[in-house]
């Protein structure tokens, strides 16, 4: 099975898709109780809980300022000694398809790392 992601659009921060407003960012370390959220039951492609195990992968959830519950994309990447390697990223099913809620999620992510 293949999948591929889009950097849809380069911001400095999230786009909302209907408003054109511009919303800040976090990108904070995955906690273990997210993991409640980001199964493929609820649409996530990937198993990030498998991901979160592995002592050198380090897992990041982006998120709202204002709103820190929501997941908006999560990037796994592991520091080796002259690079890092991009394990997985993915965006959350809401910012999927032609009812995607904000661009830029792809993009901060890639920023990030």
């Amino acid at each position: 099975m293949q999948f591929s992601s889009e950097i849809d659009k380069l911001t400095h921060s999230l786009e909302d898709v209907t408003t054109w407003n511009i919303l800040q960012t976090d990108v904070l370390p995955l906690e273990k109780a997210d993991l409640r959220v980001i199964s493929k039951k609820l649409g996530w492609k990937f198993n990030w809980r498998t991901e979160y195990i592995v002592q050198e992968k380090q897992v990041f959830k982006l998120v709202l300022k204002n709103e820190q519950k929501t997941i908006q994309g999560l990037i796994c990447f592991e520091k080796r000694t002259d690079h890092i390697f991009m394990h997985l990223i993915e965006t959350a099913p809401h910012n999927l398809g032609k009812t995607k809620k904000y661009f830029g999620v792809m993009g901060n992510l890639v920023a990030f790392s």
